[in-house]
C-alpha cells in the first residue's frame, strides 16, 4: 500500500490514559436513625417539671423509628459548595415509607427541604416528621421548606408549632434561585469544586456517587479494588 493511501486511511485517536484502579461502585449512603428525644434537647421539658413533659415533647415521644439513608451530591447543585442530599427512609422492620430530598444552606443558617414523599400506605405514621426531628438533630439549624403546597400546608403548620421541642420550620422560600444570591460570595468555590469533581470523574474514574459525594478539597475516600480482600477476609474471621 502507498504511503498516501496509508496517510488517507490514517485517523488520529485520543491517547488511552493508563487504567485507574478499579473502585468498588457502591453508592456511598449515610445511614442514620433518629434518636429517642432527650430530655436535655433544648425547649424540651423535663418530666420532672412540675408541668410535666410539654405537648410537643410528647408528640416526639411518639414519633417512629426511622433510618435515613442519604446520599450527598456537591456537583452544580443550587447549594454548592454544601451538599444536597437525595433520601430513602426505612422504618424498623426496614422497610422503605418514603423518600425525600433536601440540601444544606452554604452559610451553615438553615436546612431546606425540597420533597417529602411518603406512598399512602405508610401516610400519618409520623414518618415524615421524624425527618424533620433528624434534621433538627442532625444539623441543629431552622429547617425552610422549599415551594410549600397548599396540600402540605396542614404538615408544615404542625411542624412549626414544634418550635418549643427543638423542631424550628421557617416560613417557606418560593424561589430557590433568588436565595442564592444569599451566598453569591461563594460561587468561585462552587466553580472550583465543580472541577475538581469533573476531574473525578474523568481523570481519576471514580463512579458518580464517589466523585459527587464529597465537598471541596476533600481527600478520595479508601478505595478497595474490586475482588481485593478486606482485612477481615486476609485475617480470617474475628474471635468469639
Amino acid at each position: 500500500m502507498s504511503v498516501v493511501k496509508q496517510l488517507l486511511r490514517w485517523r488520529w485517536r485520543p491517547p488511552v490514559p493508563a487504567a485507574a484502579p478499579s473502585i468498588d461502585p457502591a453508592p456511598v449512603v449515610y445511614t442514620y436513625q433518629t434518636p429517642s428525644p432527650s430530655p436535655d434537647t433544648p425547649g424540651v421539658r423535663k418530666a420532672a417539671d412540675p408541668g410535666g413533659p410539654s405537648a410537643q415533647s410528647r408528640a416526639l415521644d411518639r414519633l417512629p423509628p426511622l433510618v435515613v439513608k442519604a446520599a450527598a451530591d456537591h456537583f452544580r447543585v443550587v447549594t454548592a459548595p454544601s451538599p444536597e442530599f437525595r433520601a430513602t427512609l426505612h422504618n424498623g422492620a426496614s422497610e422503605e415509607v418514603g423518600t425525600a430530598k433536601y440540601g444544606l444552606s452554604p452559610l451553615g443558617d438553615r436546612v431546606y427541604v425540597y420533597d417529602i414523599r411518603v406512598p399512602p400506605a405508610h401516610q400519618r405514621c409520623g414518618y415524615a416528621t421524624a425527618l424533620l426531628w433528624y434534621l433538627a438533630r442532625e444539623y441543629g439549624r431552622p429547617i425552610t421548606p422549599v415551594q410549600e403546597l397548599h396540600a402540605a400546608s396542614g404538615f408544615w403548620n404542625a411542624a412549626r408549632a414544634l418550635a418549643g421541642a427543638g423542631v424550628v420550620v421557617t416560613e417557606p422560600v418560593w424561589d430557590l434561585e433568588a436565595e442564592a444570591a444569599r451566598w453569591a460570595h461563594l460561587r468561585p468555590d462552587a466553580e472550583r469544586l465543580a472541577e475538581q469533581i469533573l476531574e473525578r470523574l474523568h481523570v481519576r474514574r471514580e463512579p458518580w456517587q464517589v466523585a459527587v459525594g464529597r465537598g471541596l478539597d476533600a481527600e478520595a475516600p479508601a478505595a478497595r479494588r474490586v475482588g481485593a480482600p478486606c482485612a477481615a477476609d486476609r485475617d480470617g474471621p474475628s474471635p468469639g
